[in-house]
């Protein structure tokens, strides 16, 4: 695993940079070695709102695959998830329970790329956002129904059925009765389908569920 500072370290921190390497060096030292090498970390330290919105940029371009946070000495509109920007001044414990987060949704996600193609729209891994081409901010999901997206990539022409959903995205052991995934296919196919009534994305299958004719 790398974590990559960039920007203007010295005038962002204040001083404060051996402490916040030692709080990204904490963050590192609670995973598994076998997940130490497979992500890629940037934080972008910038002194103001037009130096973050020009250093993000950048690292967007330069790094495609990373996980990119931001510290900026004021706050700033990013084109990042909210969660990811820190204004100063902030806590150390926060970003580092932040790249955990980060962490813990990579090792589900199990090394896909940031980016699922899905027929003409493309899933953000890293922002939780379908986007469908029309140059919009893109269609925000929760967690649980982008893990339901990817299950279902994962799961190909064939689909997964109503059990393997519940394993794949709830953990959820055999026998649990429950609603909760009809729920949330209901609640996602209002979210992002043109009528859900007639689903062309998340469609019904025999036995489940399947990605549809966009995949």
């Amino acid at each position: 695993m790398e974590i990559i500072l960039a920007g203007d370290t010295g005038g962002v921190l204040s001083g404060t940079l051996e402490a916040f390497c030692a709080s990204l060096g904490a963050a590192v030292r609670r995973w598994p070695d076998t997940a130490q090498d497979a992500f890629t970390f940037v934080v972008v330290l910038a002194p103001d709102a037009a130096a973050a919105r020009e250093a993000v940029a950048r690292c967007k371009t330069t790094y495609t695959k990373a996980v990119i946070l931001c510290v900026c000495r004021e706050s700033a509109s990013l084109p990042l998830p909210e969660g990811d920007v820190f204004t100063c001044p902030f806590r150390l414990g926060a970003l580092e329970a932040r790249i955990d987060w980060h962490r813990r949704r990579l090792e589900r996600l199990g090394g896909l790329p940031s980016y699922l193609p899905l027929g003409s729209r493309v899933l953000d891994l890293q922002e939780d956002r379908l986007f469908d081409g029309s140059g919009s901010g893109g269609i925000r999901l929760t967690e649980k129904e982008r893990d339901i997206l990817v299950a279902l990539y994962r799961g190909g022409a064939k689909g997964l059925d109503r059990k393997s959903l519940l394993k794949r995205v709830w953990r959820y052991a055999d026998g649990v009765e429950t609603h909760t995934l009809e729920t949330h296919i209901y609640r996602l196919r209002q979210k992002i389908e043109k009528d859900p009534a007639e689903p062309e994305i998340v469609c019904t299958s025999e036995n489940g569920y399947v990605l549809g004719p966009l995949r």
